[in-house]
């Protein structure tokens, strides 16, 4: 099973990559959010990471600016990614 460390860092590069797939096959849909910086300034991303574990496919799905963090409430997991 994927790691969510595993799939955050997917949907940061998949955004950089600005990959527009359009796989279609039986998936999990993982609702990730992400903190990073940008510019100095930490922002709030919502990502959509699709995961197919018996094809071993990944599909990032969305990658959202959702705010500032201090606009966003706590939340557990991870507290740093870096690519």
């Amino acid at each position: 099973m994927a790691s969510i460390e595993e799939l955050a860092r997917f949907a940061i590069a998949e955004q950089n990559k600005k990959a527009n797939s359009n796989l279609v096959f039986d998936k999990v849909i993982y609702d990730i959010t992400v903190v990073a910086a940008d510019g100095g300034q930490k922002k709030v991303y919502e990502a959509k990471v699709a995961v197919n574990e018996s094809q071993n496919i990944k599909e990032l799905k969305e990658f959202k600016l959702v705010g500032n963090e201090a606009s966003k409430p706590a939340a557990g997991g991870i507290s740093s990614v870096s690519l």
